[in-house]
């Protein structure tokens, strides 16, 4: 899931609606915007996700007047997107394309963030829901989830799998589990990364976008 965030030192709140208010400002103040609106995302150029931000950030700009600009900030699990935002001046200017993972699988991951997902930010709005798809190689042997699963127990830690993001290891980590499967982990900075080693098979499977594998689906490359 993906939502937008902004920078505060106000306490978490409840979610809000569609608008951007400007929490630093007084009452009297001018309309919001004023000035151009940064948008840092934690995904890489190209996504589903990025294309979503870059659509909602032209129609934000037609509907309040003013430039919304898109920043990618992808790696560290989210981390570096997420503690940018955080330093940020908390005036309205500065948003956060989040994920779920972000806020909250990330605190329950590692033992120090440099933010914090209740004090750090407040809620926006809910940008979307995505949906992700279980995908090997194209010449992989493994041609259904059982053949995939008989062949990881029959090897326990022998095939390895690749994610984004601790969202899709979350995703992931739950499937070998409920599948009572070993597998090594391969981390990647962003989906653009991960692709071509799932497309070439230096990784043996992985979760991923439903939008980003779909030509890759039908050209062969990819089995979902």
């Amino acid at each position: 899931m993906n939502c937008f965030a902004e920078r505060t030192r106000a306490p978490w709140r409840a979610l809000l609606a569609l608008c951007l208010p400007a929490l630093a400002a007084p009452a009297a103040a001018q309309p919001y915007p004023e000035r151009p609106v940064r948008i840092v995302s934690i995904t890489s150029a190209g996504t589903g996700a990025d294309d979503y931000t870059r659509l909602l950030a032209k129609h934000l700009g037609q509907k309040l007047g003013q430039s919304f600009v898109v920043e990618n900030k992808p790696g560290a699990n989210m981390i570096l997107a997420c503690d940018y935002v955080a330093k940020a001046a908390p005036d309205g200017y500065t948003l956060l394309l989040s994920a779920s993972g972000a806020m909250a699988a990330n605190p329950f991951l590692f033992k120090r963030l440099p933010y914090d997902p209740l004090k750090d930010f407040v809620p926006i709005a809910r940008m979307s829901v995505i949906p992700v798809a279980l995908v090997v190689p194209g010449t992989s042997p493994y041609r259904t989830v059982a053949d995939l699963v008989s062949a990881a127990k029959a090897r326990p830690g022998t095939l390895n799998f690749g994610t984004s993001s601790t969202g899709y290891r979350t995703i992931i980590t739950a499937f070998n589990d409920a599948a009572k499967i070993q597998a090594m982990s391969v981390p990647y900075k962003a989906m653009s990364t991960l692709l071509p080693d799932l497309m070439s098979g230096v990784v043996d499977y992985g979760v991923v976008e439903v939008s980003a594998v779909v030509p890759h689906v039908q050209s062969g490359k990819l089995r979902a």
